[in-house]
């Protein structure tokens, strides 16, 4: 499958950055078409399209900027703690002329309980351990979100979905083709 040209865009953006400023691992490049299918898969994922995302620790752009470039009737909020990080997310967010992308360089604790942040869907990818990741969307449960985390087969081994906290009112694994989600749906 050929990716459309702004995802192209986004891929030699990410290689000429990663040059000088190291955000993405260049052992990582040839898994690099994976990991945007598995970001554009998540937009497959909602049963209805969401008005507001938040991508948790953004990091090189993965799943924001794909689900970004893909879906411009989506508001999206990118909150990533790494200013060398954020300087490429607005990058190429000017470069593609991205409206519907909001970057924020800050702490994700803190921009939580400052900014109580409005969303449907929140995404996270490769932020934080499970336990952790947990403890953050705990600060979230008043959104009533539905969280998409994209996670892989081990992960998928080794997740007990029993011994999720109360604020979790539904929590599965997703899979579609080689691609694995756990979809956790905050009360």
């Amino acid at each position: 499958m050929t990716a459309p040209r702004n995802i192209d865009s986004y891929k030699t953006l990410l290689f000429e950055y990663n040059n000088h400023t190291n955000i993405y691992s260049k052992s990582a490049y040839p898994q690099l078409d994976f990991h945007i299918q598995d970001s554009l898969t998540i937009a497959k994922l909602f049963t209805a399209t969401p008005k507001r995302l938040l991508d948790i620790g953004s990091g090189s752009g993965l799943p924001s900027l794909p689900l970004a470039i893909e879906n411009p009737e989506i508001e999206i909020t990118a909150v990533e703690s790494k200013s060398r990080k954020c300087r490429f997310l607005n990058q190429v967010k000017s470069e593609l002329n991205l409206k519907n992308y909001t970057v924020i360089n800050d702490d994700i604790h803190h921009y939580i309980s400052t900014t109580r942040p409005r969303c449907d869907v929140i995404t996270a990818k490769a932020f934080a351990p499970l336990p952790r990741l947990i403890k953050t969307l705990e600060m979230l449960k008043y959104t009533a979100a539905t969280a998409y985390i994209p996670i892989s087969e081990n992960q998928e081994n080794t997740l007990i979905l029993t011994q999720l906290p109360k604020f979790v009112s539904e929590a599965k694994i997703i899979v579609r083709d080689i691609h694995r989600y756990l979809s956790i749906k905050l009360q």
